[in-house]
């Protein structure tokens, strides 16, 4: 395997022509399943770099995505997740503590659950 460290966008470009063995980024994932786990792991989906597929995988977000009752959309989805990680689509090497800290002037920040930092709101007094 060669390692290369390059910046970021000829790192997207190389990723989306799937030019590399593997790879390693940085992730803090999404809140909604959807935008997480389809994109990233339906065959079809958009930011499946890795070309991972699998038929029970896709059936299973597929039929997550159509559900109406929000407790079985959310077992699907579990569903889904649970056959993702056994299939090893991603190799997680750590999750990585979100540490916080801001001054009294700072005013409108939020904590996101996601992990994400949103600047849209922030200002300063």
């Amino acid at each position: 395997m060669e390692i290369r460290s390059e910046g970021f966008r000829a790192w997207l470009a190389d990723q989306a022509a799937g030019d590399f063995d593997a790879f390693l980024l940085r992730w803090i994932g999404n809140i909604h399943p959807d935008d997480f786990h389809h994109a990233q792991h339906h065959s079809d989906g958009v930011n499946n770099f890795q070309g991972f597929s699998d038929q029970q995988v896709a059936d299973l977000l597929d039929a997550a995505r159509r559900e109406t009752d929000e407790d079985t959309r959310r077992q699907t989805y579990a569903d889904a997740a649970e056959r993702i990680v056994d299939l090893a689509s991603y190799i997680h090497l750590y999750n990585a503590d979100v540490v916080e800290a801001w001054l009294p002037r700072v005013h409108g920040y939020e904590t996101r659950p996601d992990g994400a930092t949103r600047f849209g709101d922030v200002r300063l007094s």
